[in-house]
């Protein structure tokens, strides 16, 4: 594993130490965490995180562009990884200011910083097990269906319930409360923007530019809502904060739809036979539908239906 930290530390004989410090840090973050980061190629710390991660995407013809954005949030470190001589390589990208509260002293900053690491860690652990359980990190990057469009956003769900659930141990009171109240944001803000997005299709009738707006901040949602099931999962919590919120959205059937195959999926977890998220597209579809919309197959391609 190699560590490449950008310019922006300009002290020759800091630099040394500063390497040790992260290289120690990751491996014992993931021991911690019974995390497998041996396909782990490379931590990159640079000068212009989001810059930096649209290049590697692009360098490596990766579909997905940019890194998570709402509001206020942004992330701060992001895994990618990219096939060489049919072997997974993987690296992790870490923004710069994250990477300084690695090495202040021990409060909630600072074992905030540590989760976000471990979380990036978890999910090069998912990554690397689909990869010897199914040979591909993740379903095919096609939408010409139904059940392939959901299968793609289920299995970033997937991968963001995994990666709380595995780390729950180091989450901070900061974790905890970001992203609560990004949820809480999402599910009063969403039905908001989905009406409008379905307003000016009536004027404008361009399904695809429906599709692409609305795909965006339902899958947003449907994130969170799989992040903070996983971290309850992992801190052997039963009781929902959440479920207030989601009963007054109408989401009271998809978010139990979604906790149940996420609780199947992580039982069978890591001896899938293949990618099974029927169920958890079907958790997506209901939200889509609690939103005014619902969707099927025809043979132009995915359809929509505003109900």
């Amino acid at each position: 594993m190699e560590i490449i930290i950008g310019d922006f530390i300009d002290n020759p004989e800091v630099r040394p130490k500063l390497d040790a410090g992260l290289q120690q840090g990751v491996m014992d973050l993931a021991s911690m965490a019974g995390l497998r980061i041996e396909t782990l190629r490379r931590v990159v710390v640079p000068d212009n995180f989001g810059a930096s991660v649209l290049e590697f995407q692009e360098l490596h013809g990766l579909i997905e562009r940019g890194h998570t954005e709402w509001g206020e949030s942004e992330a701060v470190g992001k895994t990618m990884y990219y096939i060489d001589s049919e072997e997974l390589c993987q690296e992790i990208f870490i923004e710069k200011n994250l990477f300084g509260l690695l090495f202040v002293p021990e409060g909630d900053e600072h074992q905030m910083a540590c989760h976000l690491v471990q979380h990036e860690l978890a999910h090069v652990d998912d990554y690397h097990n689909k990869w010897e359980m199914l040979g591909a990190v993740g379903p095919p990057n096609c939408s010409e269906s139904v059940e392939d469009r959901f299968a793609l956003f289920s299995d970033i769900a997937w991968s963001e319930y995994y990666a709380n659930r595995k780390t729950s141990c180091t989450a901070s009171r900061l974790d905890t409360e970001s992203i609560m109240g990004t949820l809480a944001d999402l599910i009063y803000k969403v039905p908001i923007e989905v009406k409008g997005y379905i307003d000016e299709w009536q004027r404008h009738h361009d399904i695809d530019r429906l599709l692409k707006e609305t795909d965006s901040i339902v899958s947003l949602l449907f994130r969170f809502m799989a992040s903070l099931i996983g971290f309850r999962h992992g801190l052997g919590l039963d009781e929902s904060p959440e479920r207030e919120w989601v009963i007054e959205a109408g989401l009271e059937r998809a978010h139990e739809q979604m906790e149940a195959s996420l609780t199947r999926l992580f039982s069978e977890y890591p001896h899938w036979k293949g990618f099974g998220y029927d169920q958890l597209g079907t958790a997506l579809h209901s939200i889509f539908k609690a939103f005014g919309l619902s969707f099927e197959d025809r043979e132009e391609g995915v359809w929509v239906n505003v109900l």
